[in-house]
């Protein structure tokens, strides 16, 4: 069953932002790395989270999802609901982005780029209350100055519901779960251009794969999978 576009209003998001703002009362908000209370990553230990030095092939990741800290933030922001995760992560995965782009907007005379989140099925993101992918793609545009990026939920979309691709125990396995599960709309918004693909964690690299083949048949010229973290 195609899930190329739903109304279904996400009452499970509004149900887990109430539980969190009421529990935020009740139990203060404390550091993920070393309990300080005030935010969620303190200074100290947001300075200290372990980037990705290295990563999977054609993919910019952030940070090391290995790192303690930063896979008890994801965790919190994919399960939680979290938005305050995101919050955090939006400036230094802007800089990176920022970086990484230089020269593709100095010599393609460009002054923005397209930043497709990696969608979720319907019943997944009504089970989450929302898109955590989403969530990071607007915090990226709520802290872009430079109005240099535009965040399209209304591009690639999910055909069917699959078993996570964490159950699957081997490349080849996540490779045929995730196989035929994205498809592209409004096509004339993307061909030609160049466009960040935006997911949460890579692990095999097989999601973000299977979702850059799509929307290169669909006339993208060039894909950048761009990621909070590796699991590598």
């Amino acid at each position: 069953m195609h899930q190329k576009l739903t109304s279904i209003p996400l009452y499970p998001q509004r149900l887990q932002e109430l539980v969190g703002f009421l529990g935020n009362l009740i139990f203060p908000i404390v550091c993920l790395g070393c309990g300080k209370e005030g935010r969620d990553i303190c200074a100290v230990c947001f300075r200290k989270m372990t980037l990705a030095k290295e990563t999977l092939p054609r993919i910019l990741s952030l940070y090391n999802y290995h790192d303690r800290v930063v896979s008890k933030a994801i965790k919190q922001l994919k399960y939680r609901g979290n938005k305050r995760i995101a919050t955090l992560f939006a400036p230094p995965l802007y800089d990176l982005l920022l970086e990484e782009l230089s020269d593709y907007f100095i010599f393609s005379g460009k002054k923005h780029v397209m930043v497709i989140p990696v969608p979720m099925s319907t019943r997944r993101k009504l089970s989450r209350g929302g898109n955590h992918t989403e969530i990071i793609a607007r915090e990226l545009q709520q802290y872009d100055k430079e109005n240099v990026l535009i965040v399209r939920d209304d591009i690639l979309y999910r055909t069917r519901h699959v078993p996570q691709q964490a159950t699957q125990k081997t490349r080849e396995l996540r490779i045929k779960n995730i196989e035929g599960s994205f498809a592209v709309q409004n096509q004339s918004v993307i061909r030609g251009k160049k466009v960040i693909l935006l997911d949460d964690v890579a692990t095999t690299g097989t999601t973000l794969e299977e979702a850059e083949r799509v929307l290169r048949e669909a006339g993208v010229d060039e894909v950048l999978k761009v990621t909070l973290a590796h699991y590598k």
